[in-house]
């Protein structure tokens, strides 16, 4: 009766199971990456991510920020800031930074434009035509009422405290923008500001607000993200042609070295092969004149990327020259924590994200953080290069005269008659 289990009996599934063995360190699940308390081999000198709540130990920056959004509710944590290494000398940057959408010289023309796109679709849509809200879209428009929404909607961004980047951040925002709208001394304040000429009623007047804040908030992300993209699109187009060139090779590394790795552990998994094939391309774009180096003669058949791919890694490349001061480098400058969560926060670095990883039904986030730490670890070691080849060049040419006799033989001319 050994052989048989007793239903009548506590089962020992540690028994059964077996002791938990992690076969996939590489790729983790994001949501579950935690680092096991009883694994004895850990790597010297990786980084885990400490969850300040319940000190629960994650392996990725995805994984960080999924456990403490879903599961505690927090949204302001950055991972950066809760780093640790597995060494002897475990060290973490602090970092904050707000959006760029909501600096003060950026945000007013957003709203502008997108409370009068509210307007209009409200005005054009036959449903809402009636006499008592053409008198309000006429009154939203009015710089006292813009001033008042202006306000509220800026301090409903300030505090999320996100990019907005990804659809947890946005379904963050909205949690907040329900609990705004049910908020009564908030509604009531926008309320006199809109029936302070008029004998409208109090129902009336917060219909009419309930639709209209509904249509802005959509509108204040869409303009977000088109100035995001906007911007980093005309960024793109200002770059030289040699770093265009240097960042299409790099996009050509990171697809081979994606394939590498995603052929030897997710074997069977179509999703992330079908956006590796999206990442490749081998039709003529408008880089073709950078493919010479692509040759498998040339260069060991690096992979010829996708132009969303290369649109992806100069989005990246933005993000780490608008973080590092080359010029000024400091010990701290170069740390992949804080840079790698920086690129994972951009709009632009989602919208091609997204176009990569199109139709994929995982979560794209931990597919991103591998192209971000592969792009980091070649710029990092590129800026090193260079700033040690400047420095030993500076050392050269203030390096002191040499008197050996064949430098005094070789800087005179001797003539021999």
């Amino acid at each position: 009766m050994s052989d048989f289990l007793h239903w009548d009996e506590d089962i020992c599934l540690d028994e059964i199971l077996g002791d938990y063995t992690d076969y996939d360190n590489l790729c983790p699940n994001s949501d579950e990456d935690f680092v096991q308390s009883v694994a004895p081999t850990t790597i010297k000198g990786t980084s885990i991510y400490v969850c300040p709540v319940c000190k629960k130990k994650l392996r990725t920056i995805s994984g960080f920020r999924g456990h403490t959004t879903k599961q505690h509710n927090i949204h302001s944590l950055k991972a950066s800031d809760h780093r640790q290494s597995t060494d002897a000398n475990p060290h973490s940057v602090p970092s904050s930074q707000t959006p760029s959408f909501l600096q003060d010289d950026v945000f007013p023309s957003i709203f502008h434009r997108a409370l009068h796109s509210s307007v209009s679709i409200i005005v054009d849509d036959p449903i809402y035509m009636n006499t008592d809200f053409r008198y309000l879209t006429e009154r939203a428009t009015s710089r006292e009422v813009e001033q008042i929404l202006r306000a509220v909607i800026h301090k409903l961004f300030l505090q999320v405290g996100v990019s907005v980047s990804s659809a947890l951040e946005r379904e963050t925002l909205f949690q907040h923008f329900h609990r705004m709208r049910c908020d009564k001394s908030t509604m009531t304040k926008i309320q006199e500001a809109f029936a302070s000429e008029s004998t409208l009623t109090n129902r009336t007047v917060n219909s009419f607000l309930q639709i209209l804040l509904m249509e802005l908030i959509g509108q204040i992300l869409s303009e977000c993200y088109q100035q995001e993209v906007k911007q980093a699109t005309d960024v793109k187009e200002s770059m030289s042609q040699n770093d265009r060139q240097i960042l299409y090779y790099i996009a050509g590394y990171i697809v081979r070295s994606l394939r590498k790795n995603t052929n030897r552990i997710h074997q069977t998994d179509e999703g992330v092969l079908a956006a590796l094939d999206k990442m490749q391309s081998d039709s003529t774009t408008e880089l073709s004149t950078y493919a010479s180096w692509f040759n498998q003669v040339n260069r060991g058949g690096l992979k010829r990327p996708s132009d969303t791919l290369v649109d992806l890694v100069c989005a990246m490349e933005i993000v780490v020259r608008g973080k590092v001061s080359f010029d000024n480098l400091s010990s701290t400058s170069l740390l992949v924590a804080p840079l790698k969560e920086a690129i994972l926060e951009s709009t632009a670095v989602k919208h091609y994200a997204d176009q990569i990883f199109r139709g994929c039904k995982f979560d794209n986030s931990f597919q991103v953080e591998r192209i971000a730490y592969l792009f980091l670890t070649i710029r990092g070691f590129a800026v090193v290069r260079a700033k040690r080849t400047q420095l030993h060049a500076s050392k050269t040419n203030n390096s002191k005269p040499s008197f050996s006799l064949r430098q005094v033989l070789g800087s005179k001319s001797i003539n021999i008659m």
